[in-house]
């Protein structure tokens, strides 16, 4: 079987706690696992943060093909750092024009939930969408009623065709990558993400090497006291 080692890993992270619990309550005589190696992490981060040429070919080959549904989307969790599914969820009530802002009302945690100011161009896509009047803001041309499904395999045949590769979770990457190189307080966007921890906000933050070059040149530069120091034999 093709499993990758990343899948196998955490598999058996998983079990080896529930090995552990069972024995203390003797349903299990030992822990399997402790028996297995398990594969190195190393070389294990998936997530890809887009160019601006990636971005440009995948977008704009949306708009060629009509695939307005999923380019909005896109869109909007690259300038929002928000879930797919957080906006595929979105109420056209929790969507604030006249304040400029959008409302996350539900999460897997009260961190998730919150209001975020919008950019320029989430409010005109979302003005857009709300002049047809729905419940949802991305309502699914299908099942009346519902909400937008995940839209995997109109994004498939984008990629392939646009040919770039990447998954939809990693315009979130995007957006928080370029949020951190571009200043945010980490703090910060922690809650912009709905994260309750910044632990969990570094894995999506991906700092490139020229950001890195260059912040070190800019403290090389930046002077670092108001005058010269007095030398301790001058009087």
């Amino acid at each position: 079987h093709a499993v990758r080692d990343v899948t196998l890993r955490h598999d058996l992270h998983a079990l080896s706690p529930f090995f552990e619990f069972a024995i203390r309550h003797n349903w299990a005589r030992a822990n399997p696992v402790k028996k297995v190696t398990i594969p190195s992490d190393a070389g294990s981060v998936t997530m890809h943060v887009l160019t601006a040429a990636e971005e440009n070919v995948y977008f704009d080959y949306c708009l060629e093909k009509n695939h307005l549904d999923l380019h909005d989307l896109g869109r909007l969790m690259i300038q929002q750092g928000c879930r797919p599914e957080e906006l595929r969820q979105l109420e056209q009530a929790d969507v604030d024009l006249e304040a400029s802002q959008l409302t996350i009302r539900k999460g897997k945690s009260p961190a998730a939930r919150r209001s975020l100011k919008l950019t320029a161009e989430s409010r005109e896509i979302l003005a857009r969408r709300l002049e047809t009047r729905n419940l949802w803001v991305f309502p699914s041309p299908i099942r009346v009623g519902r909400h937008l499904g995940n839209l995997q395999g109109t994004h498939n045949k984008v990629l392939e065709h646009a040919k770039v590769s990447f998954v939809p979770y990693d315009l979130r990457h995007t957006f928080a990558t370029r949020a951190a190189e571009r200043g945010m307080p980490i703090a910060t966007l922690a809650a912009v993400l709905g994260h309750a921890n910044l632990r969990s906000v570094m894995k999506y933050v991906h700092v490139s090497q020229e950001h890195m070059d260059r912040e070190m040149v800019r403290l090389d530069t930046t002077p670092i006291r108001a005058g010269r120091l007095q030398s301790p034999i001058e009087t």
